[in-house]
């Protein structure tokens, strides 16, 4: 009796006819074994973790955008509050100073330094504003009694300085017992100096 040569082809047609799947062929150990096989699914392995990969790094960075953008909103939303609560704030100056005025008993002279200079006042926490407005108004008062006495010679009676609690003695009043300089200075003779109205 003959041997029957089955040939490679022959094998695949019957396969194909047969509709046979590689498994039912082979057992899972020949197939896992198989170096073709074994690196098909590797590969296909890599790239499902590859693509899951890229999946959630696109996810992450979507998230990590709209975040920036909603903190970017936020931030401008802060930004604008404070620019209103700072504007309303202002509306404020007025009254603050008048009472201010009147509780320090500022005089003439300051009330009207300190009036003029009071854009000057930066507000920084609107939610305080008669706090920092004090603290202003202290170191105004401070520099209209070192301005009105470096400038004018007008000496600041008391230890008032920048509480405004002291009064400025006006131009032409009589000077301290021994301050010969401030009675011989020009700056308190009425016809030398402009500022000075003549009695």
């Amino acid at each position: 009796m003959s041997d029957v040569v089955v040939t490679l082809d022959q094998v695949k047609d019957l396969i194909k006819t047969e509709k046979l799947r590689p498994s039912d062929v082979f057992g899972m150990d020949a197939l896992e074994s198989d170096p073709a096989v074994k690196g098909l699914a590797e590969d296909r392995v890599r790239e499902r973790i590859a693509g899951e990969f890229k999946r959630r790094k696109e996810a992450e960075e979507k998230l990590e955008k709209l975040q920036g953008e909603q903190g970017g909103k936020e931030a401008a939303l802060q930004e604008e509050i404070k620019g209103l609560k700072i504007n309303a704030a202002k509306s404020q100056l007025g009254p603050l100073f008048e009472k201010q005025k009147a509780e320090r008993k500022l005089d003439e002279r300051q009330a009207k330094y300190i009036q003029n200079r009071l854009a000057r006042f930066a507000i920084q926490k609107p939610d305080e504003i008669e706090k920092e407005f004090n603290a202003f108004l202290d170191g105004e008062i401070d520099e209209y009694g070192r301005v009105a006495k470096e400038v004018f010679g007008i000496e600041e009676k008391g230890e008032g300085g920048g509480t405004g609690t002291g009064k400025v003695k006006p131009a032409g009043a009589e000077p301290h017992a021994g301050d010969k300089k401030s009675a011989d200075s020009p700056y308190l003779d009425p016809a030398k100096n402009p500022f000075i109205k003549a009695a």
